[in-house]
């Protein structure tokens, strides 16, 4: 005769067993549900994120540049974010930012900045861009030398007209610096508070004269005779007996325009997918460079194709 308190105990064991069973079984499938409609997103040259900066005045190249390589690689996201010029490289190396785009090597204050993390940084050439002079439509010269610039931004000159610049953006002053070959204690422009408002100062005054990159200016630039805006002027080499030239593509990137000067992908080597967005820049993404106003660092290879 079977004793009814071992038959309990049988049955609540045997109720637990189920119970348990089930329990594991939900867990599986919840697991599976969130595994098929959630993925984790891997980590890769291609995939995962990047918190991208770049001074916002070129904020809409920046964006066409990570558009087009979200276009070839759908694993990655890139968030493009303005900042002040100077601001770039110090976020980078403090881990807000992954890789920014800069206009111009890395100065010297900067390289301070990267000095105790140097192999754990790296930059890239992708692109040429120029300091570009720009002037009222109205202006009675349009054509300048580089001794009349230097003149002009270091308080030397007496031509009529009155240089300015951004105030704001230091790194573009550095490099202004730098290729007129001007001493930093000499620069001499009227500050003006942002790009907008030099465009202004330049629409405003026809003797006013700015200097200003070309990616940056172009969207300003007048392009056709029904539109308005400044003009940028163009440039009569030393020694090449009066000979002009005009900051077009060609003369970019072969950098017979005189103030050329790279523009450079700086990134953490660590971080994957900006590793992977630095490759694809100096590849498949030159060819967004070739299609905007400023030169790629070089051009893409063409590949022809023979038919028999």
């Amino acid at each position: 005769m079977n004793h009814p308190m071992k038959e309990k105990k049988l049955n609540i064991r045997f109720g637990l067993i189920l119970l348990i069973f089930f329990l594991v079984a939900l867990l599986t499938g919840i697991f599976m549900f969130y595994r098929d409609f959630f993925p984790e997103r891997r980590i890769s040259p291609v995939s995962g994120s990047i918190h991208f900066g770049t001074d916002s005045s070129i904020v809409p190249l920046a964006g066409r540049l990570s558009e087009m390589f979200m276009a070839y690689y759908t694993d990655v996201e890139v968030s493009v974010i303005g900042q002040p010029s100077d601001m770039l490289v110090p976020l980078c190396v403090s881990g807000e930012f992954q890789a920014v785009l800069l206009y111009g090597d890395l100065l010297p204050a900067e390289s301070e900045h990267v000095e105790k993390q140097v192999r754990e940084f790296h930059r890239e050439y992708v692109a040429r861009d120029a300091v570009v002079v720009l002037i009222n439509e109205s202006a009675q010269k349009k054509m300048f030398t580089l001794d009349e610039l230097r003149d002009m931004f270091s308080g030397r000159s007496r031509s009529g007209f009155t240089p300015c610049i951004d105030a704001r953006d230091i790194r573009f002053q550095h490099l202004v610096i730098d290729l007129l070959g001007i001493d930093s204690d000499v620069l001499t422009a009227l500050p003006i508070e942002g790009k907008q408002a030099v465009i202004d100062t330049i629409n405003a005054d026809n003797s006013m004269v700015a200097l200003m990159q070309l990616s940056s200016a172009a969207a300003f630039v007048q392009h056709s005779h029904e539109s308005s805006g400044p003009v940028i002027g163009r440039l009569v080499l030393d020694g090449s007996d009066g000979k002009e030239i005009y900051p077009d593509q060609q003369a970019l990137y072969t950098e017979d325009y005189p103030l050329v000067f790279p523009l450079v992908y700086f990134y953490r080597r660590s971080h994957q997918p900006s590793t992977g967005f630095g490759a694809w820049l100096t590849g498949r993404g030159q060819k967004v460079f070739m299609r905007s106003v400023i030169a790629p660092a070089h051009r893409p290879d063409r590949k022809i194709q023979l038919v028999d």
